[in-house]
């Protein structure tokens, strides 16, 4: 498949979550630069284990479409959505399409 046949798939995708509430209209804020109009999908208790070992619950990662923001979000940007702002405090994943980052 093309990266222009991709690109076309990602945005059915992008669009189609957007329409059933899987992801929401939001703003990415780099440390010096504008607003960007951007849709993220926010996942709340993700899950990890913690330095001993125990299955932790309290983590917050936030998807973004790589077409909308650019580059990679760094430590300090800030996501906001419906007018709740997360500090990114690093990449969590990334591939072609979409950067995962973690957030508070």
């Amino acid at each position: 498949m093309s990266n222009a046949a991709l690109g076309l798939l990602d945005n059915a995708i992008a669009r189609s979550m957007r329409a059933v509430g899987l992801s929401d209209g939001a703003t990415f804020k780099r440390r010096l630069g504008p607003n960007i109009p951007c849709v993220a999908m926010i996942d709340r208790a993700v899950e990890y284990f913690d330095a001993s070992g125990q299955s932790r619950f309290d983590r917050i990662e936030i998807g973004l479409r790589r077409s909308e923001i650019g580059a990679d979000p760094v430590q300090g940007d800030v996501i906001t959505i419906s007018g709740e702002s997360f500090s990114v405090q690093s990449v969590s994943a990334r591939d072609e399409s979409m950067v995962r980052v973690l957030v508070r």
